[in-house]
């Protein structure tokens, strides 16, 4: 058996690894069940997280569901495990039979809400070793002072290790775990300029008969900016929302009332000077699609308070005002006119949102009346080309919209 196992984690996902023979070691890894999955005997795949366990001697997997909040226990060679969540409990037990080590890997994120988080998860659970999370793209640094933490003791006073390596690719994590005391030690790995220069020769010969064709496509110009775009001053949130709501407006045959679009679904921040194909497709790469949704207004109301928060999310012909405390909305208006309640209104938003996702479940009450026949990034891509943006230099419309009082 091997005396260490490595997990490399980066902003994009995890990729666990052990550097020899891994027969005979007992790794129990815990995945987010996903709204769908595919299973069979020899595989078990997960399309929302693209993690896949491929039957390879004696090792079986199977996927079993739990009504829980974060439902997943999986077999390996026989070894067995259920995650009981209990909302009202106070404990989170993993339960198992000869394993040596318990790795959750999670997508709910570190500590950015009410909802159940990595630290809870770790406080409350008594046999959870490692926690590899995501969702709230949180950079836990073991080096840095004042930042998150990466030990939490557990609620038998263990101590947990959860990790997290940012977002945009910066930095890669590396949990290093020596089998033999059990010990985890982690690092993050800068992805910089440093870098560059080790470039695999017979990799970029595979690329190269691509490389032309690719970027003929990507590097195509669409507009230009004036001045950077970055999701953290709103500019580029307002940007996408203002050509979900014109696209949405355009699909409905008449104004809608109000867009919605999560920042959480823009993955790059925007430079200034040219914009091309390329950097849109990079900045929205999901298979989203604007929809126009009929909803109510209690339900819409509830959505603004999700919204909240995390500090605000993209609107357009809307703002908000919300209690930073609490995070919930004090003063919501729609086209200039106070929320009603008991009225239907009819926004658009993307598929994603539109069926509950990033936490949206009441807009899950609402019905869809219009879907566009295209990626949400090809809508941006035309409307970057129409009026009121073609032929001129774009600048960034950074008032923020949903505003603490």
């Amino acid at each position: 058996p091997a005396r260490n196992v490595k997990i490399l984690q980066s902003g994009s996902g995890v990729v666990p690894y052990v550097s020899e023979r891994h027969n005979h070691i007992h790794l129990l890894v815990m995945l987010e069940m996903p709204r769908r999955g595919i299973c069979s005997l020899d595989t078990v795949k997960i399309p929302d997280t693209g993690a896949v366990c491929r039957r390879n001697h004696s090792l079986r997997v199977k996927i079993y569901r739990y009504k829980t909040d974060f439902p997943v226990a999986v077999l390996l060679d026989g070894i067995w495990s259920e995650v009981l969540g209990k909302r009202s409990g106070r404990h989170i037990v993993v339960r198992c039979q000869k394993v040596d080590m318990v790795v959750a890997l999670t997508h709910i994120g570190y500590n950015a809400g009410a909802r159940l988080q990595d630290l809870d998860i770790a406080r409350r659970s008594e046999d959870i070793d490692i926690i590899i999370g995501g969702h709230s793209h949180t950079l836990i640094n073991p080096e840095a002072e004042g930042g998150p933490q990466c030990r939490i003791a557990n609620e038998v006073g263990d101590t947990i290790l959860v990790v997290q390596t940012g977002s945009l690719g910066k930095y890669v994590g590396e949990i290093d775990i020596d089998l033999e005391t059990m010990a985890a030690k982690y690092r993050l790995i800068a992805v910089d300029s440093r870098l560059d220069s080790r470039i695999d020769e017979g990799a970029a010969a595979i690329l190269e008969p691509y490389r032309h064709d690719v970027d003929s496509i990507l590097g195509i110009k669409i507009g230009r900016a004036a001045a950077p775009f970055v999701k953290q001053d709103f500019g580029l949130v307002n940007l996408i929302t203002d050509i979900v709501y014109a696209a949405g407006s355009d699909l409905n045959g008449a104004p809608v009332d109000m867009a919605v679009m999560n920042k959480g679904g823009i993955r790059c921040n925007m430079p200034s000077g040219d914009i091309t194909r390329g950097l849109i497709m990079q900045m929205l790469p999901f298979d989203n699609r604007i929809v126009l949704l009929d909803i109510k207004g209690s339900d819409l109301a509830a959505g603004f308070d999700v919204m909240a928060g995390r500090l605000g999310d993209g609107v357009s012909n809307a703002t908000a005002v919300y209690d930073p405390e609490t995070r919930k909305c004090s003063s919501i208006l729609i086209g200039g006119k106070p929320l009603d309640p008991d009225k239907t209104y009819r926004i658009a938003t993307i598929d994603y949102l539109a069926t509950g996702g990033d936490y949206m479940k009441s807009f899950k009450n609402g019905v869809e009346t219009g879907r566009s026949n295209e990626i949400l990034y090809e809508d941006v891509i035309k409307y970057l080309g129409m009026s009121p943006y073609k032929g001129k230099k774009i600048k960034p419309d950074t008032k923020v919209r949903m505003t603490p009082r």
